[in-house]
């Protein structure tokens, strides 16, 4: 059988089982819906909706959170940014790491009416961060370093640096050698700067592309490369 045609039994599995009443299966058919993952491979975000809401109301974090990206960003449902926040905070206090994610950027930004709040903002990066959600990892670590919501604590933002580059994260990765290089929140060490900043360059970030560039044309943690700099800082600018 082609894919098309296991990914529609494979929905067709998941609306019999809802409508008997498993929660697990409404929420795989409304993850599926909202996904596009069809036998036609599009959407059905009205579908998805009335399947995620359903549930949702069985007490599913994953789609509280999914019913709240819905009423965001209008798929499927009337766009309505405060019933979303209500999700979001419903799935975030069950633990669902996305929303609590959400919630914090929220806060942070001041997004739905609500009034800008970092220390709020920075409760939820943790909740999430803790969880190993890699860019509350990253947010967190940044605001300890610039006292934002909290007190300036250098040495926690590298540790939460650290955690979210070994999940893969590019700026991260960038914001971790800043703080090696000059020596931020943990002993100065140019080398192994050079090696987040690389890191970063290989990944395709042209921010990391360019922090290496500058080392090599300084000789900072790395031996003086002249045409190995300008390469870099050349790859960066095209980059934009």
């Amino acid at each position: 059988r082609g894919q098309a045609e296991d990914r529609g039994a494979a929905l067709a599995l998941w609306r019999k089982a809802g409508e008997a009443g498993s929660a697990v299966a409404m929420y795989c058919a409304g993850m599926c819906l909202h996904a596009g993952i069809t036998a036609d491979g599009q959407p059905d975000h009205a579908e998805a909706a009335r399947w995620l809401r359903a549930a949702a109301r069985k007490h599913l974090p994953g789609a509280m959170f999914l019913l709240g990206q819905c009423h965001v960003f209008g798929l499927g449902v009337v766009q309505d940014w405060q019933a979303g926040l209500g999700w979001y905070r419903r799935a975030a206090e069950l633990g669902n790491r996305e929303a609590e994610f959400e919630l914090a950027e929220w806060h942070a930004f001041g997004r739905g009416g609500l009034p800008q709040d970092m220390p709020e903002a920075i409760l939820w990066y943790r909740r999430a961060a803790e969880q190993g959600h890699v860019q509350a990892q990253r947010k967190l670590g940044h605001c300890y370093r610039n006292g934002d919501g909290s007190a300036e604590d250098k040495a926690q933002a590298v540790g939460w640096y650290r955690r979210a580059a070994d999940g893969q994260d590019g700026i991260a990765r960038i914001w971790l050698g800043e703080c090696l290089e000059q020596g931020e929140g943990v002993a100065r060490d140019p080398g192994a700067a050079v090696v987040q900043y690389r890191l970063a360059a290989e990944a395709g970030l042209p921010h990391g592309q360019a922090e290496l560039g500058r080392c090599y044309l300084q000789g900072i943690g790395v031996a003086a490369d002249l045409v190995q700099g300008e390469r870099l800082l050349r790859a960066a600018a095209e980059a934009g």
